[in-house]
């Protein structure tokens, strides 16, 4: 890019937010971890930053995919998908660290239960939580 050249911002603030997002919640620092996270994540950020599909996946829920897919959002049930991938790898990976206690990302604090005597979350409540 050239320097004073126009350029999209919007899909370059998505990819910040994104990553944010990702080394807080999980604590992934690696760039080809962050990056395999991502690619599970962003079908589904990408249908819900649009305020149709934010609105009508709400409504109807991911769960409901014959009644998205006639709506235009056929895609919504496997990124959703993708996504719980994404989330179901990230608790193995913590369930073989010893550390959990001592991690500060959301999912460790959310697995150990560490943060105002809060009970560790059931596998499914990580799902909605992270």
């Amino acid at each position: 890019m050239a320097v004073g050249g126009a350029f999209a911002v919007w899909p370059r603030m998505q990819a910040i937010t994104l990553e944010v997002i990702i080394r807080a919640v999980f604590r992934v620092n690696d760039a080809e971890r962050v990056e395999h996270v991502a690619s599970r994540l962003r079908p589904c950020w990408k249908i819900t930053s649009e305020p149709r599909g934010f609105y009508i996946a709400e409504l109807l829920g991911p769960e409901r995919g014959v009644k998205l897919a006639s709506l235009g959002l056929s895609g919504v049930p496997q990124a959703v998908a993708r996504v719980h991938e994404a989330i179901d790898q990230e608790v193995a990976e913590r369930r073989r660290e010893a550390n959990l206690d001592e991690r500060e990302d959301i999912l460790s604090m959310l697995m150990a239960g560490t943060r105002r005597g809060r009970r560790a979350a059931e596998h499914e409540q990580l799902r909605t939580s992270s």
